[in-house]
């Protein structure tokens, strides 16, 4: 049986979080079917997108059958990053599945309480983290929301807070968070997502779940 091979190119390091949920993502879609988790590729000096693209994309380096370009659209719309990534990709038809969370990654981890509490060591913490609506997840600063729900979720005192990174536990709440996908699909950006992997699912005549 042939193994599916699928690598991920980011806006940074910290975005490798994006890992687990693409391979829950894909561990849905294909029950079937045998994949690797996305491999991540680093930058390695190469500056812009479409450097990073055409080494990715280079048949002498790798063969993905799917490869993930992450961009965070920041200030702007979903389209206009995918074209920016259409526009960076080499001629050809590649196997290109834009990832793009409104505005940036931490956003889809503001979608669960229970996995912001797991991922700090306190699942039964009775705080309360204050997490924007769904509906409003895509417009607020959600890396600024993310730590602040982090610290809080600790339950730690006052003098142990200051020592408290959260930032060193973003990449444990998609960990969590890939346990169940379903509070992440209520999020419009990564359900775009999950629909432009099944369009080319189709296109490769791969088999997957259906909706």
């Amino acid at each position: 049986m042939k193994i599916l091979t699928t690598g991920l190119i980011t806006d940074g390091t910290s975005d490798q979080a994006l890992i687990p949920l693409l391979t829950s993502l894909l561990e849905s879609l294909l029950p079937n079917t045998g994949f690797q988790p996305p491999q991540w590729i680093a930058p390695q000096g190469r500056k812009t997108l479409a450097d990073r693209l055409a080494h990715a994309l280079d048949p002498d380096q790798f063969h993905f059958d799917i490869l993930f370009v992450h961009r965070d659209a920041e200030n702007e719309t979903f389209d206009k990053r995918a074209l920016e990534i259409s526009q960076a990709t080499p001629q050809g038809p590649y196997p290109v599945v834009c990832v793009v969370p409104i505005k940036m990654t931490e956003a889809w981890l503001l979608t669960s309480e229970a996995a912001i509490k797991q991922a700090v060591g306190n699942p039964q913490s009775k705080a309360k983290l204050k997490l924007p609506p769904v509906t409003k997840i895509e417009a607020c600063d959600a890396k600024s929301i993310l730590d602040t729900a982090l610290t809080e979720a600790t339950e730690l005192n006052t003098l142990r807070r200051r020592k408290f990174k959260p930032e060193q536990f973003r990449a444990r709440v998609a960990e969590e968070l890939a346990i169940d996908l379903m509070p992440l699909r209520k999020v419009p950006s990564f359900r775009r997502l999950e629909q432009d992997l099944r369009d080319l699912l189709d296109q490769k005549k791969i088999p997957h779940a259906a909706l």
